[in-house]
């Protein structure tokens, strides 16, 4: 084995991981429930500059999703006792990809907040059932 180059043992659980149902499952969707978070951060003070509202709340739409997260928990647990998984998973992500393009069409900073609070509430569904899966 040169320097660099993965070994045999290596190369085998990284096949086995592209193989595996949770890559598809859990973590594709992971990965793109947390980039589209990421994406919509710098871009939250655009949305003060056209509702012509202060800095602040771009602090408070961040807030709202971690209210909504934090509220949400309990809630979502007890939702994923009665549906499952995988339908909580699918709810919670359909729930995050819903409020995400609703805010294209927001026409104030009240809106966005509700969003960004069902986005949380969203992401706790989608959190639990996602550990609960793996």
């Amino acid at each position: 084995m040169t320097e660099g180059q993965p070994s045999e043992e290596q190369a085998l659980s990284l096949i086995d991981l592209i193989r595996s149902p949770l890559l598809l499952a859990v973590y594709m969707p992971s990965m793109l429930f947390f980039t589209s978070n990421g994406l919509l951060i710098p871009v939250l003070p655009l949305f003060a500059n056209d509702f012509d509202v202060s800095y602040a709340w771009v602090g408070a739409v961040l807030a709202a999703e971690g209210i909504g997260r934090l509220t949400g928990n309990v809630p979502a647990g007890i939702l994923l006792g009665k549906l499952g998984r995988k339908t909580s998973m699918a709810l919670g992500l359909a729930g995050l990809t819903l409020s995400t393009l609703l805010l294209v069409v927001s026409n104030s900073i009240t809106m966005v907040l509700a969003l960004r609070y069902v986005a949380g509430l969203s992401a706790a569904l989608f959190g639990i059932a996602m550990h609960l899966y793996v």
